[in-house]
């Protein structure tokens, strides 16, 4: 992967950005043993964008002032740091560190797939549910339970299949399936409802229109079957 800053750089860039916001000198020093897998984790994302700056030839680019790649870059961190190290106030540093430049709402304890893209998805929140590979969001998306007093049962929580896309203020809430290559149009809302794969869906509960659409996006290089 080539990096617009160094390996060795990398943590101190995070650290003083936390430092500034979160000046309670709670030590940030774990955030080095983590870049390794967190940047490992990023390239195996990028191997899949079809776009020059996320891939070019045989290598991945990691640019700490490309936004959505850096976001993509904080949530990993806060996940990975999660699986390492457990809940601590580091983790939720660095998940408020990302709401706090981009908007995005992705809770370290929240799963997103290995293959996943942020197109400049700010106001974008990412609550509980299965996703998986190929998983495209961008802005003012939301993902979740459809109303609070069901989150502490199961079977409540949205599936997404793989090359499932969320255009600009889309919302898929409650129990939904979504099949693999659906897409979710720019200011739907789906609630606990199944659609079926190669479909793109648009409008609210109220009114909605389903269409078939069996190819998937073209931000991404491979994994098209």
């Amino acid at each position: 992967m080539i990096l617009s800053l160094e390996r060795n750089k990398i943590a101190g860039y995070v650290r003083r950005q936390i430092d500034s916001l979160f000046p309670d000198d709670h030590a940030t020093a774990s955030i080095e043993s983590c870049i390794d897998e967190t940047l490992e984790r990023l390239g195996k994302c990028f191997t899949e964008v079809a776009d020059k700056s996320f891939w070019q030839g045989e290598e991945t680019h990691f640019n700490h002032l490309h936004s959505d790649q850096y976001a993509m870059f904080l949530y990993l961190l806060s996940n990975t740091l999660y699986h390492k190290n457990g809940i601590g106030n580091l983790c939720d540093k660095i998940f408020f560190l990302n709401k706090a430049l981009y908007g995005i709402d992705v809770f370290y304890e929240v799963e997103l797939p290995s293959v996943f893209l942020f197109c400049h998805a700010g106001g974008t929140v990412l609550g509980r549910a299965q996703y998986s590979d190929y998983f495209l969001v961008y802005q003012q998306c939301t993902v979740g339970a459809a109303r609070a007093a069901e989150k502490a049962r199961r079977g409540v929580f949205p599936v997404l299949g793989r090359h499932v896309s969320l255009y600009a203020g889309a919302a898929v809430l409650g129990a939904c399936h979504i099949g693999d290559n659906c897409k979710i149009s720019a200011q739907s809302v789906i609630i606990n409802k199944r659609l079926k794969p190669n479909t793109i869906y648009r409008g609210t509960p109220q009114s909605f229109a389903t269409a078939t659409f069996p190819f998937p996006d073209n931000v991404w290089r491979q994994g098209k079957n």
